[in-house]
């Protein structure tokens, strides 16, 4: 019983902010933007979007999809928002989408870089 009430808090991922540029990660206590373009795939499963890096490039990151809270509007922040977020972004930088749910800018997709 134990393991199941501290799985969500063991696999809730990097806290991150959404800015005007971007989004933003907390990396040992900063804030740094997280640049897309240093990861060549970007996964959305329903409970995480992970970012996998290129080689040589920064480490994987993990954001959580599902039980965010947005601090700005101070209520649970829909999980179909984020996953919707990041693949208007993602597009623009050249990536190419493939959505696993059948409807695009669902909860499940996988974006990979073509350049």
């Amino acid at each position: 019983m134990l393991w199941y009430h501290l799985l969500p808090w063991r696999l809730r991922g990097t806290r991150f902010r959404l800015e005007d540029g971007g989004a933003g990660i907390c990396r040992e206590a900063e804030w740094v933007t997280l640049d897309e373009r240093d990861y060549f795939e970007v996964r959305a499963t329903g409970f995480a979007i992970q970012f996998k890096r290129n080689p040589n490039g920064p480490p994987d990151v993990t954001l959580p999809q599902w039980r965010v809270y947005s601090r700005a509007l101070d209520a649970p922040a829909p999980d179909h928002l984020l996953a919707g977020y990041f693949p208007v972004r993602l597009e623009k930088l050249g990536f190419t989408l493939t959505s696993e749910d059948g409807a695009r800018l669902q909860r499940r997709w996988v974006a990979r870089c073509m350049g």
